[in-house]
């Protein structure tokens, strides 16, 4: 199997059809779709279950939960234990993608058997269209430097499971831990220029949501990203960038022992 799509579910039975939409049509027809259960208060599971028989694709859907509501990094560490897809991609339930990304991604992956692929995208947001365009990479250090903290990355599931590379448990800055790490590990990247990626800002976007708690765990997970570096012997490579990121996300930078 070439390609696990993962999709938390969690309060999004507004934005589900329009989602599963974008699956059904995809041309890359070689996939398994990862629903994770992260127990919302709407129907958004037993939609989906409907939705998938609906469009004929419940044989290419496995439904899967977290143990108690998580977030969205635990979510989808259940869903990149489970997958069994040569390339690992990241859905939200209220986004969706052009039917063709997929088929896009997956060729750009095999023609340089890439760790990981990054592709453009479109926020849509109070009726407004804001293209999210990643910097063309030429080396890990510039990548790490200007890469946009989205979701609009595909990696090579053996590539991840190497590394151990999972999202912290924290609900801020999840992203940008499991990103940067992939990043500081990989070896071989390529990008796909199209706008392939559509995300949806609303009201209820965690994006929107910002208080001191969030900025504390903001603060834990690049933390953990620190360490993540210093365990894997990369620290001093990437200190630079990894500060860089700390003062783009409004962190101070913690000053560390040995420096």
């Amino acid at each position: 199997m070439k390609l696990s799509i993962i999709t938390p579910l969690y309060n999004s039975a507004e934005y589900l059809r329009e989602c599963a939409v974008c699956i059904k049509e995809q041309t890359m027809q070689d996939y398994e779709w990862l629903l994770i259960d992260d127990h919302g208060q709407d129907n958004s599971v037993e939609l989906a279950k409907q939705l998938v028989e609906e469009f004929g694709i419940a044989n290419k859907t496995r439904f899967l939960q977290t143990i108690k509501n998580s977030g969205p990094g635990e979510a989808r560490n259940v869903g990149l234990r489970a997958a069994e897809g040569e390339y690992i991609v990241f859905l939200d339930s209220d986004d969706w993608v052009d039917t063709n990304s997929y088929e896009l991604i997956v060729n750009a992956a095999d023609k340089i058997n890439a760790d990981i692929v990054y592709y453009n995208g479109i926020m849509h947001e109070n009726g407004k269209n804001t293209p999210l365009l990643t910097i063309p990479f030429k080396n890990q250090k510039q990548f790490l430097s200007h890469y946009v903290a989205r979701i609009t990355y595909c990696f090579r599931n053996s590539f991840i499971k190497q590394y151990n590379i999972e999202f912290p448990s924290t609900r801020a800055a999840e992203d940008t831990y499991f990103i940067a790490a992939a990043i500081m590990m990989s070896d071989k990247v390529c990008g796909v220029d199209d706008l392939l990626y559509h995300y949806r800002i609303h009201n209820t976007s965690v994006s929107h949501k910002f208080d001191r708690k969030r900025t504390e765990q903001k603060r834990i997970s690049l933390k953990k990203l620190f360490t993540f570096a210093r365990e894997h012997n990369v620290w001093n490579k990437y200190k630079w960038q990894l500060r860089f990121i700390y003062l783009k996300k409004g962190i101070l930078v913690p000053l560390l022992k040995g420096e």
